[in-house]
């Protein structure tokens, strides 16, 4: 009379589905975190790249597209990076989709501005694309190995 019937077993499986709940929202969290400032590093990057092509008055015209092009390339190369930098796991599929992203949104704009600016500036930022991706998840399995 009195006495508490206790189920182990049932208490152990509660148990376990919240450490595993607990890791799974963990790891979601730090995949979203990952992807969202790999594109920040995108972006800035890229800003960063323009204020430092203001300063400079040489720069017009194709001189001044082609180092906007190597700020882009930069800005890609760095997110690339940084996504397989920070991805709790599958590096390299985070870098994939990152990619997936950035080219849609690549494709559409080149889709629309193909007339504003010179055929190698357009296809300078699509093909550059492939090897950004490429480039920033070699350095981090390069960094991770200790070469």
């Amino acid at each position: 009379p009195g006495a508490v019937h206790r189920r182990p077993g049932v208490y152990a499986a509660a148990s376990a589905f919240r450490r595993v709940l607990a890791k799974v929202t963990t790891t979601l969290f730090r995949s979203a975190l990952a992807t969202m400032l790999a594109l920040a590093a995108l972006v800035l990057v890229n800003l960063a790249g323009a204020r430092v092509s203001d300063a400079i008055p040489a720069l017009a015209g194709d001189a001044r597209l082609a180092a906007d092009l190597a700020w882009l390339w930069l800005g890609g190369l760095a997110a690339a990076w940084l996504a397989a930098a920070l991805a709790p796991v599958a590096k390299g599929l985070h870098v994939l989709v990152l990619f997936a992203a950035v080219g849609v949104v690549a494709i559409r704009w080149a889709l629309g501005a193909w007339g504003d600016f010179p055929a190698w500036f357009t296809i300078g930022v699509l093909a550059g694309l492939p090897l950004q991706a490429g480039a920033g998840a070699w350095l981090e399995r390069t960094r991770r190995r200790g070469a």
